[in-house]
């Protein structure tokens, strides 16, 4: 995450097992940001599936919107590491619910070196990821 996780354009790329997620600024190549994996990818590829109008052609890279983007980013940084299907789905439902400016938000202060575990830990509490 050297240029942060805010990119102008993010792309996935879905595999059997894994789903990674990518921004790129301007021309450059995509850099890999995120990657989910596990009970994590079951829960939320049929929501990006929904949101991007159908199944999800694996292993291409395929552009989303920056919005989707975003929202990808912040879940991924919830569930890592996380193994309770109910955590996972409590993260996966409020990522798609919830709006553009909160996600700003948590990620703004994710963001931060200093305050990156600080926050993904509050955030897992509040949404009910964790207890």
């Amino acid at each position: 995450m050297e240029k942060g996780l805010f990119y102008p354009e993010f792309f996935i790329k879905v595999g059997d097992e894994t789903m990674e997620v990518f921004g790129r600024d301007s021309d450059d190549e995509p850099d890999r940001v995120v990657q989910v994996r596990g009970k994590g990818l079951d829960h939320i590829l049929p929501r990006v599936e929904s949101a991007l109008g159908g199944p999800v052609e694996r292993g291409k890279l395929l552009p989303v919107a920056r919005e989707l983007g975003l929202r990808l980013v912040c879940y991924a940084l919830l569930v890592d590491k996380i193994r309770c299907a109910g955590g996972i789905e409590n993260a996966a439902e409020w990522t798609v619910s919830v709006n553009d400016i909160e996600i700003g938000w948590w990620l703004s202060w994710i963001n931060r070196p200093d305050a990156r575990e600080r926050t993904i830990r509050g955030l897992r509490i509040l949404i009910g990821v964790v207890k």
